[in-house]
């Protein structure tokens, strides 16, 4: 039995091959081509007349196909001939009107793919669109791969510049307290208070070392009775805090009741660790005078009553006194250097633009583990003056802690944690490298 006959009818705008080609295959159906509703190939009219019907294809043998022209306006030509009554169509005719820019491609099959009811329908790009949007997706491909590998390679040597520097971020712990008399003579310790024998936990906080070697910290690290002054106004009986607030409390009252060259003192004790779990201590201590900061901005507060009267200094930044929280922070010249670089003054605007991410390196009190790192982003664009307003999950014992802009193999420190907006859900604010040019501690 011999494979039944059916014809593939082609077409497309002339002159544009980007256009995606149709293709219509049937054997025993009547084709109607035109502008109107219903035909099976219906061609767009861009013209000023009423849509028309061109021509119909029409079965005439098992194994031949009509062409008639009906439309009264629209010319039909067959391999540029026109076409006036009928045309006994063969294959490989081409077809064209002369209301269009179409050309119809006729050609005749026996493969026996084709059912002989009905209309198939198709259509597809031209070979150069097809040709041309595969090698666009393989260059698309290229690229993606080539991106992917470069972020993998990016991101690999970003993690192994971090790993560099993080050896360089300790454990600060204050373990001890002194009650000083100072003269122009001598200092003389008054009392002396443990953390660690009287309360069985030294105060923690984190600090870093620097290719200068520096310590750097937050001053309230050194000095962690420096306690948000809310606290005391809401509680004035002294008895009800810590002993070295009541020292403090003591000492700035006496300085700022008497006159002379006697002055008091609450100076620190702290020690530094490193290692997962801070169990590498590094051998050596500090006293917190032996770090600088800068405490001119510093506010002064009155406590107490007429009867009895309390003074206490204060960093903590309020809403008229934003910039004393800038004071948070304090370094120290270290018998050996680190491997964290400190981003310059001019660089630091450059660096911290809203939306940059930063990395974050401390030792939280909630980390089981000890050391922990943590990523969030710039909030607001610095510049010189301001802190740096940043976002992050840090808690108690990430203060003191750098934070690192990191971009491939250069990681820089800009900035130190210093305090968590309560008000403000995850916003934290640092203060930014670059005060610690102002020597001295003027206390």
């Amino acid at each position: 039995m011999s494979k039944a006959y059916y014809y593939i009818l082609s077409w497309g705008r002339s002159g544009r091959w980007y256009e995606k080609k149709e293709q219509l295959a049937a054997s025993a159906d009547t084709i109607r081509i035109g502008q109107q509703a219903g035909c099976d190939v219906r061609l767009g009219n861009e013209g000023i007349y009423a849509d028309e019907v061109f021509a119909q294809i029409r079965p005439d043998t098992p194994e031949g196909w009509l062409l008639i022209p009906v439309s009264e306006y629209v010319g039909c030509f067959v391999n540029g001939s026109p076409v006036s009554l009928v045309h006994h169509l063969q294959n490989g005719d081409r077809i064209h009107f002369s209301e269009t820019d179409y050309e119809f491609l006729f050609e005749v099959r026996q493969d026996g793919s084709f059912a002989r009811e009905g209309v198939q329908r198709s259509s597809s790009l031209p070979l150069p669109v097809r040709i041309l949007l595969f090698a666009l997706l393989f260059v698309l491909l290229g690229f993606l791969s080539f991106r992917v590998i470069r972020s993998g390679r990016e991101n690999a040597v970003r993690e192994k510049a971090l790993a560099a520097v993080r050896p360089s971020v300790l454990q600060i712990r204050v373990d001890s307290v002194f009650l000083v008399c100072s003269t122009a003579e001598s200092d003389c310790i008054v009392r002396a208070f443990s953390y660690v024998r009287d309360e069985g936990v030294s105060i923690n906080g984190t600090a870093f070392l620097t290719r200068d070697s520096l310590f750097v910290t937050a001053r309230h690290c050194i000095e962690p009775w420096l306690n948000d002054i809310s606290i005391l106004r809401s509680n004035p009986a002294l008895s009800s805090y810590s002993v070295p607030v009541q020292w403090a409390l003591e000492a700035e009252t006496y300085n700022q009741t008497h006159s002379g060259d006697t002055v008091y003192k609450v100076i620190s004790k702290c020690t530094f660790a490193g290692g997962e779990d801070a169990s590498e201590p590094l051998g050596t201590s500090f006293l917190s005078s032996d770090f600088v900061y800068d405490s001119s901005r510093d506010e002064i507060v009155e406590l107490g009553s007429f009867s009895r009267e309390y003074y206490w200094r204060s960093i903590t930044g309020r809403f008229a006194r934003r910039d004393m929280m800038l004071d948070d922070i304090a370094y120290a010249h270290a018998p050996l250097a680190g491997s964290i670089r400190l981003a310059s003054a001019e660089k630091l605007p450059e660096l911290l633009v809203q939306g940059t991410s930063l990395v974050f390196m401390g030792y939280p009190e909630y980390q089981t583990a000890g050391f922990e790192q943590s990523e969030g982003t710039v909030r607001r664009n610095y510049s010189p003056g301001d802190m740096i307003v940043h976002n992050g999950q840090l808690l108690h014992g990430y203060s003191g802690g750098p934070v690192f802009v990191a971009s491939g193999s250069a990681v820089t420190a800009v900035g130190v944690i210093s305090v968590l907006d309560n008000s403000g859900g995850s916003r934290v604010y640092s203060v930014p490298v670059s005060e610690m040019k102002k020597e001295g501690n003027d206390e």
